[in-house]
Order: structure tokens, then sequence, then C-alpha cells
């Protein structure tokens, strides 16, 4: 499944090993409709927290995003190409309520800009 926009760099996402989902956004996009489409189709719940990182190239260094600010649509200007998706599973009911999250890890490889 793809969402076919302009201006940034197709993005793919694999979730679980499974298929790679490509996703393009436009610079116009707001912050929450990149949300909205990122939950529409990897069927994230709204009420279900996730979080975003991406793998620098230079330092090997797990970069970790607010996946809901500002930072993330600075990320996706700057070329990250591949995010991998990761599900941690619910924790046990005897847990307090904040730490019943689900966390989305999406770990994404970042390409360079070579000229």
């Amino acid at each position: 499944m793809s969402i076919e926009m302009d201006n940034f760099d197709l993005i793919k996402i694999q979730k679980d090993g499974g298929v790679l989902i490509t996703f393009r956004f436009q610079d116009s996009n707001s912050v929450d409709d990149i949300d909205f489409a990122l939950r529409n189709v990897l069927s994230i719940q709204k009420n279900l927290s996730y979080s975003l990182s991406y793998k620098n190239k230079d330092t090997g260094q797990d970069i970790y995003i607010v996946a809901n600010g500002s930072m993330l649509r600075q990320c996706l200007k700057e070329n990250i190409n591949q995010l991998d998706l990761f599900v941690t599973p619910r924790t046990p009911a005897s847990c307090k309520p904040e730490f019943q999250n689900v966390w989305i890890l999406i770990r994404g490889l970042m390409m360079m800009n070579v000229e």
C-alpha cells in the first residue's frame, strides 16, 4: 500500500519483517496528517503511543524522535529511506496504567545526501 504525494523522499516501513509499505509525504502535510497516515496504514489505535528512531549512518547511533512532534517532519525531510517497525507486547494488567501503553519502535536508516 502506498501513499503517493510530492516533495519528500519515499519512506518504506517494514512491520515485523513483513511487506515493505511505501509512504511519500508533502511538505504541506501537517504533523497530524503524517500521524494519521501512519496510524491508518499500520493499524495503530489512536489511544496507543508509539516512538520512532532511525540509525545515523555515520555514527551508528540510534536517534529517537517524538512521533507526534515537529521533529518527525524534520526527519522526513532528511532523507530517511527505511523504517523498520517492531511492536512491543502489552504489559500484564497488574502493572500501573501508565505502563500499559503499547510502544511501537520504528527504527530507520538515514540516507545521507551525496553531492
